[in-house]
């Protein structure tokens, strides 16, 4: 068949013609199936599920619809479906080990570790090389800071796919978390030639090999903000104690006085909003701005900003008009930012003759360095530095207050907020 001949070809939109063709002249199961899988390929999942569920009303036990499904409700966020369709092609066809490898995903991400971990285990009963349920069971090893254990999946992983990158990135970065640098480094080096595309590897073997870069890619920024953005405030919150929002909220209402309920406020780096949440109240109008889309969707389900721009902090800066907001904030964003010159400059610009600029930082350990990338991928700023740059642009500094950012491996990182006009 031309339809499947496209498929097969990875042609979607042509498998797409034919299939419709095909459908005119036998609208049976086969031919809805195939027809929701060239429409999920293009996104279109609305008309996939609709055809998938004709498919499987049509033949109940045609579990290839079934796991089609699955693959339908995961793509849309809809863990709980996922779950079911995944178990449906499972009970059907109990020897099909992508069902059940992806029915694990779907119970991480629903937190069920356990049951996650059980279904891997099903899938290596069936092919105890299956480098996709290895790399999971090393996800899960990971998530639990098991680095050994994590470690040994993935060289089994590597056995059955030895230049899988995804497979390589998570083990460089369990070699990072493990704390054994040089291996990281050399792991990352060789997945940057495997791939010469990927600047955000090359960026890592940077850092940890000792490079001061004066700025991440983009891609290293989108790449584990997204990662982070599900877990984000539960884990930057919860567990590594991060307060830095609720100072600044107060700092805002003690210093924008009896007009601060009218403020423009411009967010840098808003992330999932933890800042947006606790300035609102003290704005008009409330825009945020960032570099990754999964960030933007956990803000924007909190409904507390009145617009969300995905961009480069810098780049928006320079497109927005002079003198737009009362007041631009930062926290926590310049971590992934070195050199700062450019961003004080276009905020110095972006603000209102009597606006004010209030932002986080890692405090670097000496003053001789202006900035300084640290093995975590996070840039440490000097004081004397930022003072520097408040003079050179206009700034006054209002207030530079110590505070305990958040903890490292258990250990407070020291940092200041500084408020500058």
């Amino acid at each position: 068949m031309a339809g499947q001949a496209g498929l097969a070809a990875r042609e979607p939109r042509r498998a797409l013609h034919w299939l419709e063709i095909a459908f005119k002249a036998s609208p049976g199961p086969a031919t809805h199936y195939f027809l929701a899988v060239a429409q999920s390929e293009l996104g279109l999942h609305a008309y996939a599920e609709r055809n998938l569920s004709r498919a499987i009303k049509l033949a109940p036990n045609y579990w290839q619809a079934h796991y089609q499904l699955g693959l339908v409700y995961e793509a849309t966020g809809d863990l709980p479906a996922a779950e079911t369709a995944y178990r449906a092609a499972t009970q059907l066809n109990p020897a099909f080990p992508d069902a059940l490898n992806n029915l694990s995903n779907v119970l991480r991400q629903l937190n069920r570790t356990q049951e996650s971990r059980e279904a891997l285990e099903r899938v290596l009963q069936i092919s105890p090389s299956h480098p996709q349920a290895l790399f999971n069971l090393a996800q899960l090893e990971l998530d639990a800071q098991k680095f050994q254990e994590s470690e040994h999946f993935l060289r089994r992983a590597l056995i059955a796919a030895p230049a899988d990158l995804k497979i390589l990135k998570l083990l460089a970065r369990v070699l990072h978390q493990a704390g054994r640098h040089d291996e990281a480094a050399k792991t990352y080096r060789d997945i940057a030639k495997l791939d010469p595309a990927d600047v955000a590897s090359d960026f890592v073997g940077d850092y940890l090999e000792g490079v001061n870069r004066p700025q991440p890619p983009e891609d290293f920024v989108v790449q584990l903000m997204d990662d982070l953005a599900p877990r984000f405030d539960q884990h930057l919150v919860g567990k590594l104690q991060y307060t830095a929002p609720e100072r600044i909220g107060e700092l805002v209402k003690e210093r924008m006085g009896a007009n601060s309920a009218a403020l423009r406020v411009l967010d840098l780096g808003c992330g999932t909003g933890l800042v947006g949440r606790v300035v609102k109240p003290h704005a008009s109008v409330l825009v945020g701005v960032d570099l990754s889309p999964k960030m933007l969707d956990v803000a924007r389900s909190k409904g507390v900003y009145d617009e969300l721009q995905l961009a480069e902090m810098q780049r928006y800066l320079n497109e927005c008009n002079p003198a737009s907001f009362d007041l631009v904030i930062a926290a926590d964003a310049f971590v992934y930012v070195g050199n700062l010159r450019d961003v004080f400059k276009e905020v110095r610009r972006a603000l209102k003759p009597a606006g004010g600029f209030v932002f986080t930082i890692e405090v670097a350990p000496s003053a001789s360095e202006e900035y300084f990338l640290q093995n975590t991928g996070r840039y440490r700023h000097s004081e004397d530095y930022v003072a520097r740059l408040a003079r050179e642009f206009g700034f006054d500094i209002k207030l530079s207050e110590k505070i305990l950012l958040r903890l490292e491996r258990d250990m407070p990182v020291p940092g200041a907020i500084i408020w500058m006009a």
